[in-house]
Order: structure tokens, then C-alpha cells, then sequence
């Protein structure tokens, strides 16, 4: 079965998806469950609170793990299936903040 996908106003498979746009995806589910897992660490240190005041409010609603889970399967949804149309550059750059936002999270982790 082949799966096909809005690019450029024409729907093309999958398939036609490049090495380079496969690796960054991936790289960027990653990213999102390093994102989740060291988000949910931070917040159980003292002091520490979220730095986003949109998911720092729907924390405080729905709880962390569960805005977590939903945001990220969002953003993880959305990027698979636009994915042929986003170029590559875009991706690097999502992929560049997330690294800057778990590594962050993992300074927060480790300070006294």
C-alpha cells in the first residue's frame, strides 16, 4: 500500500521522501520524547517552572504529563504529514531549538 501526502498542492507518496528528511524527522521524534522526558524531570526540581506560559497553563489544567503526551503527538502528527512539503532547513532549525530547549532542561536537572 502506498501513502500519499500533500506536497506542493499534489498529493505524491511517501516514498519520494530523501535520506537527509527521513534522518531529521526521526531526529526530531527523538528530540520531542527527550523534550518530554527531561521537561517532567526539571519540574520536579525545586524552583524550577515551565518556561512556556501557553503549556505552563494547560499544565496547571490538565496536568504535565498529559499536555506533554497531547502536545507533542500533535506536533509529531503534524510534522509527518506535512513532512514532504517542509524543507529540509526548517526541519534543522526545529531540530537546533528542540536540542537548545532538552539540553536546558537537563541543565535545570543537574543544578544544586
Amino acid at each position: 500500500m502506498i501513502h500519499y501526502t500533500l506536497h506542493n498542492f499534489e498529493w505524491v507518496p511517501y516514498s519520494v521522501i530523501d535520506p537527509v528528511t527521513a534522518f531529521l524527522f526521526v531526529l526530531l521524534v527523538l528530540l520531542q520524547v527527550g523534550d518530554v522526558i527531561s521537561t517532567k524531570l526539571a519540574l520536579m526540581r525545586p524552583n524550577v517552572i515551565e518556561g512556556n506560559p501557553i503549556l505552563a497553563r494547560l499544565f496547571d489544567k490538565f496536568g504535565v504529563m498529559p499536555t506533554l503526551l497531547v502536545s507533542k503527538a500533535c506536533t509529531i502528527g503534524l510534522l509527518y504529514y506535512f513532512l514532504p512539503s517542509i524543507h529540509d532547513w526548517v526541519l534543522t532549525v526545529l531540530a537546533g531549538f528542540y536540542t537548545w530547549v532538552v539540553w536546558h532542561n537537563i541543565t535545570k536537572i543537574q543544578k544544586d
